[in-house]
């Protein structure tokens, strides 16, 4: 029975109490165990003791204390475990104790002795617990030892006397004069055994002897001696002789603090030390170190040394390094669990093509549950009549020739399913077999199924994608290529966003992606561009696929090829939008003509009646007949530009303008515009013209071109009327020409610059100046058609220039 218990720290602490044995000790054994106890708690030591005891009848019990230490070497608990011995054994004990006791005290004498002059012993320091008269008990003893302390008080005789064992009845003894105290005429005298000193010394020669043995040994050999401290290490232990010198008489909790190792490996040999002086048998203990050269491991043996009469003295640990061993048996226990937890099912056959061994995946492959069902069966237990003549006829006669075979059979389960496994044999030197097999019976369905969806994709009209959670193309089938002009590997690896172009709508694409990231199925009409540029429009749908995890492992699309649809869709849009855009010209013309036209035919009206009246008259006044006429003529030619606007709008509309070009001296051209339209102005201003750069001719339709230019400087003089005259510049560059024409007139508001290229719009500050909104419309078309450029600069109430960019040719 075992008891935990704490250590005893104070005087009144006993283990009275603790159960009914304990209360059976008398006083002396309790005073002795508390003091076992209090040792154990300090030293952390175990210990046994021999007691009896009267309960009715004798019995006697060797109690063994073994301490628990924690991480701080220091003792938390004292377990007690009780041992019923025979009486005859624990007298025997008492006698062994007794006699190794009295030997001991007469082996080891160390005493000093103070006399006075008249032989009386005045004080005796002794550590043996020996009385002075027990050590010289011999008369023939005493007689010579009285007569040399006198010879020492009269002041003569040797400093030391030698007394045999005979004549002093126990050891042989050397007794040295010390000194004499003069004022209280006492003397002090030195006592040691010489026959513990000659002990000493024989066993010194003998260890010096068991040393040369012990250090020629290859095996690590060290002494403890009972309280754990090291009495001898031989040189294959440690090696550093100073190292070696110093760890004597330490203990290894001393050795690990002072060599910065884990206290823990320290506990576990205080622990096994233990176990060995309170069981009195061998003890074994495994310990790894790291090192620089690697990891080491030593099998720890711990033999108890016992003298005659079978009591331990000393305790012999010897280590025996396991390091290869253990390397071995990491790799096996690796090769085991790597067989054991193996996808793979794995077997091994004896030459009688039985089955010695199979693991869990073997077991569970072919729907049993227990290896035992498979372990002494022959492998004929999975397989038809058929299937095994195969095996044996076929496979056998291989695997004999090469030493191996690979393939696939056809077995069943234990429910009688059939089971396609593919299998690898290899032969055993002892006749036997290795069998590895791996399930293929899902595998080859589902290629089945794959094969029938891989025939369909590929005859199918829509493109089918598949694709990583990457938006890696994965596969595509002959659609794919039939509508883009690539190949599978090609295109394998690649992001599908390599279809799109300058024309693919970027948000519908940013939407889209981000559905996919969701991991959502979606859909989306996209523009790609096929492999030689051109457009396509499909209609899209994305399907998500999760695994059993619900994790995300592909992407499948459907994509239908729909650019009929979307082409018939934009004509569509396009005619209606033109229509819509017709309906707003009409619009737009009737709200023109109704005061475009209207307000020159109303002045013409005007001018014809007040002519009409001057003529009816008797003075008949030509001058004002003339200014009437002249206004007319002037609303004519308004009425006729007009519709020279409009005839010249729709021809554009209706894309009837073709190019008619001709090489001109452009300076030229534009000077003869500005002096033919542009001389005579009512205000009185002229156009001013200047051209810089080395002069050269151009390719231009001067139709169109002098539509151009009388559209801008006419504007350049109507918006700035009563201002600075406006300036015409040509500039020759080498790639190009520049026309600018600058005025200081009213300007164009910023917020509406962007219209004035748009039909019938005026800007809001123009409302009370005659126009009809067409002109800038021609302008920007015939400048196109020149594969010009136009661009506007211009300031509210400062002014506007127009800059006209040609090519020469």
């Amino acid at each position: 029975m075992e008891f935990n218990i704490k250590p005893f720290h104070k005087k009144q602490d006993t283990l009275l109490g603790i159960n009914l044995f304990f209360s059976l000790l008398n006083d002396s054994d309790l005073r002795e165990l508390n003091e076992t106890i209090l040792s154990i708690s300090k030293s952390g030591l175990a210990r046994t003791k021999f007691v009896a005891v009267y309960d009715g009848k004798r019995a006697a019990y060797k109690i063994h204390f073994v301490p628990k230490l924690n991480e701080k070497i220091q003792v938390t608990e004292i377990h007690v475990r009780l041992e019923s011995i025979s009486i005859q054994r624990f007298q025997n004990y008492q006698k062994n104790l007794e006699k190794i006791r009295t030997q001991k005290e007469f082996k080891h004498i160390q005493a000093t002795a103070l006399l006075d002059s008249n032989l009386n012993l005045i004080n005796f320091f002794n550590k043996n617990s020996l009385s002075f008269e027990k050590i010289i008990e011999n008369k023939t003893g005493k007689t010579e030892f009285t007569n040399w302390v006198k010879l020492l008080f009269a002041g003569k005789g040797d400093a030391e006397i030698h007394l045999s064992a005979q004549l002093t009845g126990s050891t042989s003894l050397k007794i040295s004069f010390s000194g004499f105290n003069t004022e209280k005429s006492m003397i002090c005298l030195t006592i040691e055994s010489e026959d513990y000193k000659d002990n000493n010394s024989n066993q010194v020669k003998g260890l010096q002897f068991n040393k040369n043995i012990l250090n020629s040994i290859p095996a690590d050999i060290v002494f403890w001696n009972m309280d754990h401290q090291y009495i001898f290490l031989n040189e294959n232990a440690m090696k550093n002789a100073d190292l070696r010198k110093w760890i004597i008489g330490k203990n290894d909790f001393e050795f690990f603090q002072y060599r910065n190792k884990p206290v823990e490996m320290a506990l576990k040999r205080r622990e096994t030390f233990n176990r060995v002086i309170t069981s009195g048998e061998p003890a074994y203990l495994e310990e790894h170190f790291k090192t620089s050269n690697g990891d080491f491991h030593h099998l720890r043996i711990l033999q108890p040394i016992t003298d005659f009469e079978d009591h331990i003295e000393w305790v012999l640990g010897y280590s025996i390094d396991i390091s290869s061993i253990k390397r071995i048996e990491s790799r096996l226990l690796k090769m085991n669990l790597a067989v054991e937890e193996a996808m793979d099912g794995i077997a091994v056959l004896n030459e009688k093509s039985e089955y010695v061994y199979v693991n869990e995946a073997h077991v569970k492959m072919f729907g049993y549950t227990n290896p035992e069902d498979f372990l002494g069966n022959t492998w004929h237990m999975l397989y038809e009549k058929e299937e095994i003549s195969r095996i044996e006829n076929n496979i056998f006669p291989l695997i004999a020739k090469n030493g191996r075979w690979a393939g696939e059979t056809k077995g069943k389960s234990k429910d009688g399913k059939t089971l396609y496994q593919e299998i690898t044999l290899t032969s055993l030197p002892d006749g036997g077999l290795v069998c590895i097999c791996r399930d293929k019976t899902e595998y080859r369905e589902n290629k089945d199924r794959i094969q029938t969806a891989e025939i369909i994709a590929d005859n199918i009209n829509s493109i089918i994608m598949i694709t990583d959670p990457n938006l890696k193309i994965q596969w595509v089938n002959n659609a794919f290529e039939h509508i883009t002009g690539y190949t599978l590997n090609k295109v394998i690896g690649k992001h599908p966003g390599f279809l799109h172009g300058p024309e693919t709508d970027k948000e519908v694409v940013k939407a889209f992606s981000k559905k996919l990231k969701q991991g959502n199925p979606c859909s989306a009409e996209l523009l790609n561009y096929a492999k030689d540029g051109s457009k396509y429009w499909i209609q899209i749908n994305v399907t998500p696929l999760y695994d059993e995890n619900n994790k995300l492992k592909s992407f499948i699309s459907v994509e239908n090829d729909v650019t009929e649809l979307k082409n018939a869709e934009i004509n569509t849009r396009n005619a209606l939008s033109k229509e819509k855009e017709l309906n707003e010209l009409k619009s737009q013309f009737v709200s023109i003509a109704s005061h475009e036209i209207r307000t020159p035919l109303a002045s013409i009206q005007s001018s014809s009646d007040l002519i009409q009246m001057f003529i009816s008259s008797e003075n008949v006044p030509k001058d004002k007949i003339k200014k009437h006429l002249e206004k007319i003529s002037g609303q004519i030619f308004r009425l006729s530009s007009i519709m020279s606007n409009l005839l010249t709008i729709g021809k554009i509309n209706l894309d009837k303008f073709s190019l008619n070009k001709n090489e001109v001296d452009i300076e030229n051209f534009i000077s003869k515009i500005i002096n033919d339209f542009f001389g005579i102005n009512a205000d009185g201003r002229t156009i001013r013209f200047k051209a810089t750069g080395t002069k050269r001719k151009s390719d231009i339709d001067q139709v169109l071109m002098s539509q151009v230019l009388t559209n801008l400087i006419g504007n350049a003089l109507k918006y700035s009327k009563d201002k600075a005259e406006p300036e015409v510049l040509l500039e020759y560059l080498p790639e190009n020409f520049k026309i600018s024409i600058k005025d200081y007139g009213i300007g164009i508001p910023q917020d509406q610059i962007p219209y004035i290229y748009d039909s019938f719009f005026r800007a809001r500050n123009v409302e009370n100046i005659q126009g009809t909104g067409l002109g800038m419309v021609i302008v920007k078309k015939f400048v196109e058609m020149h594969k010009g450029n136009i661009e506007v600069n211009s300031i509210e109430n400062e002014g506007t220039t127009f800059t006209i960019t040609f090519p020469y040719t």
